[in-house]
């Protein structure tokens, strides 16, 4: 499993987006040159990609609140335990470019 996993929305933001979004992508690949770059394409896709990815050190959400939301429901529902303190749940960390 990549180490650095990016999950991006592709029409976040619109026109302005895709500026904005492109620089990022690019600040991110000098940042992390081992960074995986996935693309969501349909809505809930970023949940899956999420899910897929819960082995990352680092995921980096790149889009809107619901880009956001979506990854943040993709790791919730891939990690394994109750939800309470006693029991470890490791999962990775997450950063967000809005």
């Amino acid at each position: 499993m990549a180490r650095v996993v990016s999950i991006v929305n592709p029409v976040a933001g619109k026109a302005q987006g895709a500026k904005l979004r492109a620089k990022a992508i690019e600040e991110l690949k000098r940042l992390f040159p081992d960074i995986t770059i996935v693309e969501s394409t349909a809505p809930g896709h970023a949940t899956m990609l999420a899910q897929a990815v819960k082995d990352s050190e680092l995921i980096i959400a790149v889009g809107g609140d619901g880009t956001v939301r979506e990854v943040v429901c993709g790791l919730m529902s891939a990690a394994t335990g109750p939800l309470d303190s006693s029991t470890p749940r490791p999962l990775p960390l997450l950063a967000v470019i809005p």
